[in-house]
This record gives structure tokens, sequence and C-alpha cells, in this order.
């Protein structure tokens, strides 16, 4: 081989070194920021997926508050999930709705982490207290939380509409009333209140499409909110010994 072809040999052996080394620290990189592992399971909507460091924080995060009910929601769906937020929570506990990019950012950020868990234990604090103040007698069959991204908290309450149900059925029972004889609007009275305890039994595990989601800026704002909407279904009825007692036998405490 002479002396020029073969110093172009070694020009293109090293050139097709270099190409090979560039691609494989292309694709490495690529991986780095491809390789975050898909989260399955409950508690997820999306396709949520985390870095092994993210996930391992998220790990700690339940474990921390291992009360409340977290929901891991991919970047790209976290609009669609506040949209539809009242559809996870759960009866019993708080629903803390949290999307991946949160995650990822307190992961690495311990200023931020602080920022954020202690809007979570606010939150969680703030709202016990509010089922304690209601009591039994509210029609709230869950309470639930998200954050933005200044870490700002915004509360949500999910009510049973039945209540307003029972306003039509006693809106129609009045007139039902008018239009009888007072003998027979008793009777009817008396069968209809029975009907009511029996309907309650069998309803007692609401569908989504039967309550309404409240949201507010503040757990005080909350509550009023959550009053003005029951106050709204009793004002101007007045409802039977019975009827009071449909629906009001739910323990909303964390």
């Amino acid at each position: 081989m002479s002396g020029i072809n073969q110093s172009a040999y070694v020009q293109a052996v090293a050139s097709q070194q270099s190409t090979t080394t560039s691609t494989v620290a292309n694709d490495k990189k690529a991986n780095s920021l491809d390789g975050k592992k898909e989260i399955k399971g409950a508690g997820t909507y999306g396709n949520p997926k985390l870095s092994s460091k993210a996930e391992e924080y998220y790990k700690q995060l339940k474990q921390k508050y291992g009360k409340l009910n977290f929901v891991l929601v991919s970047a790209d769906k976290k609009q669609e999930a506040d949209a539809m937020k009242g559809s996870f929570a759960r009866a019993g506990s708080l629903t803390v709705l949290i999307d991946t990019d949160k995650i990822e950012r307190m992961a690495e950020d311990e200023n931020y982490r602080k920022q954020i868990e202690t809007t979570i234990s606010n939150a969680s604090s703030g709202l016990s207290q509010l089922t304690a103040q209601m009591g039994s007698s509210s029609n709230v069959k869950a309470y639930g939380m998200t954050i933005d991204k200044t870490g700002n908290a915004s509360y949500f309450a999910v009510i049973d509409k039945s209540l307003e149900a029972q306003k039509k059925r006693i809106e129609k029972k009045a007139t039902e009333k008018k239009e009888a004889k007072k003998k027979e609007a008793k009777r009817a009275a008396k069968e209809d209140a029975k009907k009511r305890i029996e309907d309650g039994g069998k309803t007692s595990k609401t569908k989504g499409e039967d309550t309404v989601t409240i949201t507010a800026n503040s757990v005080e704002e909350l509550m009023q909110k959550i009053k003005d909407y029951e106050m709204d279904f009793y004002t101007d009825n007045i409802m039977t010994k019975e009827e009071t007692t449909v629906g009001q036998s739910v323990d909303f405490k964390l």
C-alpha cells in the first residue's frame, strides 16, 4: 500500500470511529432522556413516567403521607385530570393530584420539595378540621386538593347530588297534597316516606353522575361553598323526620 493510500485509509478509519463514537454518545443521551420508567397501577392517570431518582422520592413521599390518596398524573394530562378531579376522590381520605413534572422537580430541588410538602401538610390538616366541623350531617362524599406550578393549593369537595332529587320529590308531594283530599294526601305521604327510606338504602353507593365537584382556593372558602350548596336544597322546604335521615350516615374522617 502506497503512502498516500495508507494515509487515506487511516483517515477513513478514524472518521468512521469518530462517527461511531458520536452515534453512541447521542444514543446514550437519548436513552437517558427516554429512560424514565412508566408508573403503572392504581393511583395514576395517563402514562406517567419518572426517572429513577424521582420514582424513589415519590415512594418516600407516599410513605410520609400514608393516609393520603395520591394520584400521579402524566405531564400531558394535567388539564384533563384537573377537569375531572372529582372522579379520583376516595371516601375516607384526602386525594392529592400531583403531576410528574412536580415530582421530578421535587426530587432535584430541595427548596421546592419543602414548599410542596408544606402545602400538602397544611392542606391535610385544614381539611381534617373541615370534616370535623361539617360532621356526619354533610352530604360531602370526599375531599381533595390540586397544586399549581407555583406551589399553591386549591381544594375540592365531591357532594352527593341526591339531595337535589330529595327536593324534587318534596315539591311533587306538596303539589299532590294541594290537589288531593287531606286523607288521601296523608296516606300518599306515608307511602312516599317509606319508599324514600328504601331507596336511600339501595343507593348508598353514589355513581359519578350523581355527584357535583365544588372547588375553592382555601379551606374556609370551600366550607362556605359547601354550606351554600346544601342550603339551596333545604330552603323553603319542610322535610319529614324520615327524609332528614336519608344519606346522612357517611363518615368523612381522613
